[in-house]
């Protein structure tokens, strides 16, 4: 049965008469060729779909069906075009990724071939370049010191929350948040300590706005987007993030200046939500600087 065929970790051509179905199985080493023959059979399709109900995973069964019907396979052929189909199948208990390509037969257009070759080696190598390439990009919109997203998530997410305005969609509001004194430190105890007060300043507005991004977008700039929850509660979350900056301010550590703004009339794209923002922070830094 072509079933047999399909099971193995080799590569199958099936030689199909399409007037009566009959077909020719042939072992293959090396790609296409031919290492011996195998078997006659009387029905093609018959034994494909007895085996499809054992041996496929459960899950592509039904496309495998529908796409390995003779009169499928024959429209997908007209034109000299050439089928490939990827499925599943039950290898040692376990499911491998196979390919199926028909096409007809340059010798005999009365005759399709078809070849099944198991690809889950390739389907693992290519599964673990995606990976790699959505680790290096995820990278590469990431601040390596504080680990907050970085400019470049910031710039895609400015087109995100521009179309959310335009569109009157507005269920959301954004902080801006300042470090002071960035440069005094720096001067006065090195940029050891300065960093190390970029990466409080990024801890205390995460350990706040824990629902929420956090970008920094500048040396000592960090914006926050205020969506579902924290976005709900953004005044008391303002509070409480004040209210630790005063911790902070006791103990010497970061002390961050926060603006908060929401989407009101004033507001018609995103540039005017983050000058708002702007403002708002400008406000708290000059209290926190006053002693209030």
């Amino acid at each position: 049965r072509i079933g047999r065929g399909l099971i193995i970790n080799r590569n199958y051509i099936y030689y199909i008469n399409i007037d009566n179905n009959h077909y020719r199985e042939y072992v293959t080493k090396n790609g296409y060729q031919v290492a011996g023959f195998n078997k006659v059979g009387d029905d093609f399709f018959r034994d494909c779909f007895t085996s499809i109900d054992v041996i496929i995973y459960e899950e592509d069964r039904k496309k495998l069906k529908e796409q390995l019907t003779k009169e499928n396979i024959l429209a997908h052929l007209s034109g000299g075009n050439i089928l490939s189909i990827n499925y599943r199948m039950f290898k040692d208990g376990k499911p491998e990724y196979y390919n199926l390509r028909a096409s007809r037969s340059s010798a005999d257009d009365s005759f399709i071939i078809i070849e099944v070759r198991n690809i889950q080696r390739q389907y693992e190598k290519e599964t673990e370049y995606q990976k790699r390439i959505v680790k290096a990009s995820e990278e590469a919109r990431i601040d390596s010191l504080t680990h907050c997203y970085n400019y470049l998530a910031f710039a895609e997410e400015k087109a995100r929350l521009d179309d959310k305005i335009s569109q009157n969609d507005v269920d959301f509001a954004i902080c801006m948040c300042d470090l002071n004194d960035l440069k005094h430190t720096n001067d006065d105890k090195g940029h050891l300590m300065g960093d190390q007060h970029l990466v409080e300043a990024s801890v205390l507005i995460r350990n706040v706005f824990t629902n929420s991004h956090t970008y920094r977008i500048g040396g000592d700039e960090f914006i926050t987007i205020l969506e579902g929850e924290d976005y709900h509660n953004r005044y008391r979350l303002v509070e409480i993030f004040k209210s630790r900056v005063k911790e902070n301010k006791k103990k010497g550590r970061a002390v961050v200046a926060i603006g908060l703004a929401e989407v009101d009339e004033t507001v018609r794209n995103f540039k005017d939500l983050f000058e708002n923002a702007d403002v708002a922070m400008y406000k708290n830094k000059k209290e926190l600087k006053e002693g209030n």
